[in-house]
């Protein structure tokens, strides 16, 4: 449920005004009786927040919103990112930022410090971006006496104090009442868990989008730095793991590097490098509209930042290393291939029905349609080594079986996912899956 109210709760975040905001903070603590999963303490530090001045309001909710993103981004204890600092946790890379962090906890792995360093890229809608996120909360709080090195300590004393556990459980419950009071803003009675559980929903949140995105095991570990070894890979290799992982262009809507974000970004780099990383983003975010109030000077209002919204590609590359080979100009058009692969992934919930075949049926002329439209020289739009993509060609294949023969049966106990990929190892169909236009040739479909 939190997981399909996050859209809704970043953009709440991003959007609402202080005085609406205290206005429902203001009802909770009121009502304190209706919200079962609200703790004593969390009603306290609402009713705190209630009391802060709009300009703080705003600070704390952007915040938030920017604390909540990265940890759904990256899947780091609420304790790592607090720790993190803007002058060596974050480097900028052509794709987004690239975040190291401390773990002392990777897997099977106890009490062994470890380097972690994990990519996170632009996502595909600006208003779910965690690093335009990031970026407009430091433009508010450029100025703020309690601003700091330590971005998610914002507005306490001393925020340089390290390993503080009074601190640490002070910011979290900053963090938590927020996002309660976001979550019954968008309908949800709150969160569940105990006080210091709370903000594990961030991480389970993360391991979810992956999993739906079709992320295999190993590479959600090596996302969040699980081993199986205490032996620490050096930097580069680290950097070099991180920048080649698709885990974190799946969390961003995207199926991999070759899908572009908004084209906003192709003109980052049309402003001046003395600028820091960090206002450019918010200029070029304010200039296509999805940040407000940031000043800049004349002679960067008159740059044509915001281009066209037209979906292109990029050539492919090994390790961000040119070499000399084919560039395609044919566009990735980047909605029907999202939108085919969250079809796909609803329709395997589905696999162990007995009427599924007849529901994939049903989906066949969608289904059909989007691939027509993502299709490049003739694939099947979703990449074939993906788990999303095996599921559409045996669905695939699927609809094509029901339609010459409306009485299968599947008595195996598997699913019918798992049906049909036994029937094609076993059998010789004569239906081709080479590619998209080999299956409509040999299917009977069309």
């Amino acid at each position: 449920m939190l997981n399909s109210k996050y859209p809704e709760m970043i953009k709440y975040m991003s959007n609402v005004n202080p005085p609406e905001l205290r206005e429902l903070l203001k009802q909770i603590t009121e009502n304190d009786e209706s919200y079962e999963t609200l703790s004593s303490s969390a009603l306290k530090e609402i009713d705190v927040l209630s009391r802060k001045a709009d300009d703080d309001l705003r600070s704390i909710l952007l915040c938030t919103c920017a604390f909540i993103s990265i940890s759904r981004s990256t899947r780091m204890r609420s304790i790592n990112a607090l720790s993190l600092q803007l002058s060596t946790s974050f480097t900028p890379t052509e794709e987004g930022i690239l975040i190291n962090r401390i773990e002392r906890k990777c897997g099977s792995i106890r009490n062994v410090e470890k380097d972690v360093v994990c990519h996170v890229v632009h996502h595909i809608d600006p208003t779910l971006d965690p690093i335009l996120h990031l970026a407009e909360f430091l433009h508010d709080v450029e100025n703020h006496p309690r601003a700091s090195d330590f971005p998610f300590r914002f507005g306490f004393r001393n925020p340089t104090r390290s390993n503080s556990k009074s601190l640490n459980i002070s910011i979290t419950r900053r963090f938590i009442a927020v996002l309660h009071s976001v979550a019954i803003a968008v309908g949800l009675p709150g969160i569940g868990g105990s006080d210091d559980k709370k903000l594990h929903c961030l991480r389970v949140m993360c391991e979810n989008s992956l999993i739906g995105a079709g992320a295999t095991a190993l590479e959600r570990q090596l996302h969040i730095g699980w081993t199986t070894s205490s032996q620490a890979m050096n930097y580069s290799a680290k950097k070099h793991q991180a920048l080649n992982a698709r885990t974190a262009y799946l969390l961003a809507g995207r199926q991999d590097k070759d899908i572009q974000p908004h084209p906003m970004w192709r003109s980052f780099n049309k402003l001046p490098l003395a600028m820091s990383y960090w206002k450019r983003i918010c200029i070029i975010a304010s200039q296509a509209g999805f940040i407000h109030g940031v000043e800049f000077d004349s002679s960067i209002n008159e740059l044509d930042i915001v281009e066209d919204d037209t979906p292109v590609t990029r050539p492919n590359t090994e390790d961000d290393v040119q070499y000399p080979q084919l560039q395609t100009n044919s566009p990735v058009t980047v909605q029907p291939v999202s939108d085919l692969a969250a079809l796909v992934a609803s329709l395997k919930v589905e696999a162990k029905d007995p009427m599924f075949p007849q529901l994939c049926a049903t989906k066949f002329a969608e289904i059909g349609s989007l691939i027509d439209e993502g299709s490049i020289r003739g694939n099947f739009a979703l990449k074939q080594s993906d788990a999303n993509g095996k599921a559409l060609v045996q669905i695939l294949l699927l609809v094509a079986l029901v339609k010459s023969n409306a009485n299968l049966e599947n008595k195996t106990g598997y699913s019918w996912l798992q049906w049909i990929e036994k029937v094609k190892q076993s059998s010789t169909l004569s239906i081709s899956t080479k590619n998209w236009s080999a299956f409509k040739h040999t299917s009977g479909l069309f």
